[in-house]
């Protein structure tokens, strides 16, 4: 099998730094109480937008992978199994606690 090209595997550093980065941002958000809800709602949902962004381009970048090496079935696994975890993550959708319903809808 032959190895990633330089350009793969900084596009997979970056991509995988953003997402760490993006991790962070949700776990230890900014100071945002002074956001009204909206603006709370909006500013998360951003940074939720921004990270299935980073892990589309993670497949998308296992996926070249996968055609340009000459061990497919290799990296057709690792795709699969991120697809299996995204779909999964995608279908565990949070509800709205009561206070958030109410204020929200």
């Amino acid at each position: 099998m032959s190895a990633p090209n330089n350009k793969q595997i900084n596009q997979l550093a970056k991509i995988l730094n953003a997402a760490r980065d993006l991790e962070d941002k949700a776990k230890h958000p900014a100071d945002t109480t002074d956001y009204t809800p909206t603006q709370k709602h909006n500013h998360y949902k951003h940074i939720e937008n921004d990270r299935r962004n980073i892990i589309n381009n993670t497949l998308e970048l296992f996926t070249d992978l996968a055609v340009a090496q000459d061990n497919h079935e290799f990296f057709a696994r690792i795709v699969d199994t991120l697809r299996a975890e995204q779909t999964q993550e995608n279908s565990e959708k949070p509800t709205k606690t009561t206070t958030e319903a109410t204020t929200n809808d």
